[in-house]
């Protein structure tokens, strides 16, 4: 994912809407692949995990976090 092409993760638990997002790394125009599926499956993002705190890891905590917390 990005011009890094770090891993990140959306995990989510098939029984239940909670969810976590581990390593989100992108800018905003990637940013909003994950909040179109985060929406579309009513998901409940309930942490923000990063590995390590290097920019290919968490460059996009606070735009996942300033989207989620909009919408909460």
């Amino acid at each position: 994912m990005g011009y890094l092409d770090a891993n990140c993760y959306l995990v989510a638990c098939e029984k239940t809407p909670e969810a976590i997002f581990i390593d989100p790394r992108f800018g905003s125009y990637e940013a909003e692949r994950f909040l179109n599926e985060i929406s579309e499956k009513n998901l409940r993002i309930n942490y923000i995990i990063n590995t390590h705190g290097h920019v290919d890891h968490v460059s996009g905590n606070d735009i996942l976090n300033k989207q989620l917390t909009s919408v909460s």
